[in-house]
């Protein structure tokens, strides 16, 4: 399943709404999900559990801005993933450093 969410809403207004959904999201989708921020119009929501390696996302989510967004529609050069455990977004940079740095 993916989920995608369109927003018509100011940065800071997509700020406060998505930390109020990001559980029932996961809830939905059972645990952990990747968040791929398309534009300021709109997210993809893709649980971790069927995705590829979270580096392809950021290169994906860089991809679509580069060809398809003019600047000003551009929310983020990265993919973020919502941690269920722990009711937190991360940064997908974050993450894949760390496992650089692991493994």
């Amino acid at each position: 399943m993916v989920i995608i969410i369109l927003l018509a809403i100011t940065v800071w207004q997509y700020i406060t709404i998505i930390y109020e959904v990001l559980e029932k999201i996961g809830d939905a989708l059972g645990g952990d999900y990747y968040i791929l921020p398309s534009s300021i119009h709109e997210l993809i929501v893709v649980p971790s559990s069927i995705c590829c390696p979270a580096s392809k996302l950021n290169d994906m989510v860089c991809q679509v801005n580069s060809e398809m967004l003019s600047s000003d529609e551009i929310l983020a050069n990265h993919a973020y993933i919502y941690l269920s455990d722990q009711n937190k977004i991360v940064s997908i940079l974050d993450t894949v450093k760390v496992q650089n740095e692991i493994g």
